[in-house]
């Protein structure tokens, strides 16, 4: 089965070649001053397949919902990795995966980013929108 070696949120996430190109990683946390709002997501990932299940497509998933579980976001894809004959026979293929969509934030709360290979539940991201707090006041 193929394994999620890394899932990471950012405002922009782009996979070319191998290589990730990443803009503001790691969010977990939204502060938007009034709801509802959106926010622009990125979601970065790397999976490994061996050497059986590549040369395969296997489907990849993102899914986003609220704390209730009203889904928001279904975005999909289809990845099929490549072999290497130089490689070890035990050695894992490697491919990154990126998707960038605006996400609706109909309230403050909680909500969640899951990730599915191959219809299996990989990863969930846990995001947390919270209200922006208001500038203090300046003495003068």
């Amino acid at each position: 089965m193929p394994t999620l070696d890394f899932a990471i949120l950012a405002d922009y996430a782009r996979a070319d070649g191998g290589i990730a190109h990443v803009v503001a990683a790691g969010i977990d946390h939204i502060f938007v001053q009034q709801t509802p709002a959106g926010q622009n997501i990125g979601v970065l990932l790397r999976i490994e397949f061996t050497r059986n299940e590549c040369g395969h497509p296997h489907s990849v998933e993102v899914f986003c919902q609220d704390e209730d579980g009203l889904r928001l976001i279904h975005l999909s894809g289809t990845v099929e990795p490549a072999w290497n004959d130089d490689w070890p026979p035990t050695w894992r293929s490697k491919t990154m995966v990126a998707f960038n969509f605006g996400m609706p934030l109909p309230r403050f709360g909680l909500y969640e980013v899951e990730i599915l290979i191959n219809d299996t539940s990989a990863k969930t991201l846990p995001i947390r929108v919270v209200p922006l707090a208001a500038p203090e006041a300046e003495e003068g």
